[in-house]
């Protein structure tokens, strides 16, 4: 897979995602053969505007946004698997929805991970049709500040961050 990704302090390439995963254990995601970004493949479009462009916001204020270069990220997966729209039975559609789901818990859980775009087109079925969860580019890693055991509070306290 290769992407453009904004460098940027809120958010850490797929590759790192995968290691961090691997790292907590987390099961039923996808097996990352190698990744990271590729050097001196950035865009050069944002070079030219790169300067900060001025926008008046309602309340007369100024906003400068800057537009940075693009790097590009590659990773190769080597888990087998095929697209969750090629299952066979209830069963197994089921069964791999699940397993996408025990990932997606297990890497909020162990390590404070959310994927933040779960889909038809991130689940895959593997040979032995089970599920594995992929796309991980757009997830966010939580800091310790966020609660995520107050009932009541979760929801309100992960809007808040995200």
């Amino acid at each position: 897979k290769d992407y453009w990704r904004e460098p940027s302090t809120r958010t850490k390439p797929e590759a790192d995602i995968y290691r961090l995963l691997v790292k907590h254990k987390v099961p039923n995601v996808a097996e990352m053969e190698v990744g990271g970004d590729i050097p001196g493949m950035i865009t050069r479009t944002q070079e030219v505007e790169f300067l900060a462009f001025a926008h008046n916001l309602p309340n007369g204020r100024k906003y400068h946004h800057l537009r940075l270069p693009l790097q590009c990220h590659r990773i190769f997966l080597c888990t087998i698997a095929r697209d969750l729209t090629a299952f066979g039975n209830c069963k197994t559609l089921l069964t791999c929805v699940a397993d996408a789901m025990e990932a997606a818990q297990a890497a909020f859980t162990l390590a404070r991970i959310l994927h933040r775009d779960i889909s038809v087109g991130n689940i895959m079925i593997t040979p032995k049709d089970r599920g594995v969860l992929i796309d991980w580019d757009l997830c966010l890693v939580l800091d310790s500040n966020v609660v995520t055991h107050r009932p009541g509070r979760t929801v309100r306290l992960l809007q808040r961050h995200l």
